[in-house]
């Protein structure tokens, strides 16, 4: 019964961020510069964007997965990889980040933060004190899969 999933949910990069990661800068060195520097600057940008590229995507989406054990989130890649045991949840309350919070895997003031997109997250407090945020597009349905 402790590995038998109660809640999943796959919060995935959006569409037009993907966009402007990609075809953003290509506009803005064309249009600063011109087509021949974009030309001049492409061979010194590889390398930066294929890490950018392999970074993307193994950071496109956020799984978060819940059981009567625990709790478990894993990037689109598989890794990095959080476990979480219920045990360990003393309190659960969805909450709007700011956006100084940013994104990713971060810490910040409330405690570490695993995040896609957005704003929306679930603060879980744990049995050691600390925090440690969810990002999520779901915050009401992850709260009341934890509580």
């Amino acid at each position: 019964m402790a590995g038998v999933v109660t809640y999943r949910r796959t919060q995935t990069v959006r569409l037009d961020v993907t966009a402007s990661l990609y075809f953003g800068w290509v506009a803005l060195v064309i249009a600063i510069g011109g087509w021949r520097v974009f030309v001049e600057v492409m061979p010194r940008l590889v390398i930066p964007l294929a890490v950018l590229s392999i970074l993307f995507f193994g950071f496109r989406s956020l799984m978060v997965s819940v059981t009567w054990s625990h709790v478990e989130l894993a990037y689109s890649s598989g890794w990095p990889r959080k476990r979480i045991e219920r045990a360990d949840i003393v309190t659960v309350e969805p909450l709007r980040m700011p956006w100084w919070y940013g994104l990713g895997i971060r810490l910040t003031p409330k405690g570490w933060m695993w995040s896609i997109w957005g704003r929306s997250a679930v603060l879980l407090t744990l049995a050691n004190g600390k925090g440690f945020l969810i990002g999520t597009d779901d915050p009401e349905g992850l709260a009341a899969a934890l509580r």
